[in-house]
């Protein structure tokens, strides 16, 4: 990881640009903002890339239990847009850790309550976020957390 920065998390986020989809994401979640705009409150944001985020199978707010359980109108009305709105908030957030992921094998719970580490390849190249097998491309510190840009996302709406 490098070096940390005096740059606050909320400034850092803007400035990768190779995570726009996801940032617009976390606006969508009440609190969220406020939570990266906290320099009190250190922060891990793991944001999968851009690339990786429209090559999705379905929208993050899409879940395959809920078409199994209302069909193709599952999205549709208040209780529709309230399921997508909570499926959306859980896909977010299993991708937003309490603290920050400085030490190789420290779990942390990302804000849905589960655990979340890095660890590192046989020949210690790439960096992994486990349990969920996915490599990271690049770490930028800020001065209350950090952005992890991942080659892809932690769960798979």
């Amino acid at each position: 990881m490098n070096a940390i920065s005096n740059v606050a998390l909320s400034d850092m986020l803007a400035r990768v640009n190779s995570i726009d989809v996801f940032r617009g994401l976390i606006r969508e979640i009440d609190g969220l903002v406020d939570l990266v705009n906290d320099e009190s409150i250190k922060t891990t944001i793991l944001a999968p890339q851009d690339s990786a985020m429209v090559q999705l199978e379905r929208k993050p707010w899409e879940s395959l239990d809920d078409y199994a359980e209302f069909g193709l109108q599952s999205y549709e009305g208040d209780e529709g847009k309230a399921r997508a709105a909570k499926n959306l908030e859980r896909f977010v957030k299993e991708h937003i850790l309490e603290g920050n992921m400085f030490m190789r094998g420290h779990k942390s719970k990302n804000l849905n309550g589960n655990e979340v580490w890095y660890d590192t390849t046989t020949h210690f190249e790439n960096q992994i976020i486990k349990p969920y097998d996915v490599d990271v491309m690049r770490t930028y510190p800020a001065k209350n957390g950090s952005v992890w840009v991942l080659k892809g996302p932690l769960t798979v709406p």
